[in-house]
């Protein structure tokens, strides 16, 4: 799989910028997948949505959704080859998110951008 699944909580851990410390946030944070593609025209390896569980603010943007493309992959992964994969995410409004068409940036002209690394997220403390 080389994408985690629908509503699978992840740790996402910035690594760019490198100056990724939202006042509100820690680094890692956690977000839950919302949509993935295949789409060859998103990115060579589709694409996913994904929300945080905590929305933030990083310079002068609201960052509650992102949308992202693997940065490197092999052609034949297993099933768990998501896991310490480095993605490339881009901020989106919510209306783009939730809407027909999440992957699509064409209208992206600046934003929040970030690098970083994805995990299987810890399970919930009881």
């Amino acid at each position: 799989m080389i994408h985690p699944p629908v509503n699978q909580l992840i740790q996402v851990t910035v690594v760019e910028p490198w100056d990724f410390y939202p006042p509100t946030v820690r680094n890692p944070f956690t977000a839950r997948v919302s949509d993935t593609s295949m789409d060859p025209s998103i990115a060579t390896l589709g694409g996913i949505v994904i929300q945080t569980l905590a929305p933030f603010a990083f310079r002068g943007h609201r960052c509650e959704y992102f949308v992202g493309s693997r940065r490197h992959a092999e052609p034949e992964m297993g099933p768990r080859d998501w896991q310490d994969a480095a993605y490339s995410f881009t901020a989106i409004p919510t209306d783009r998110a939730l809407g027909p068409t999440p992957f699509d940036l064409s209208w992206w002209r600046g934003g929040v951008g970030l690098i970083a690394g994805i995990n299987l997220a810890a399970p919930a403390e009881s």
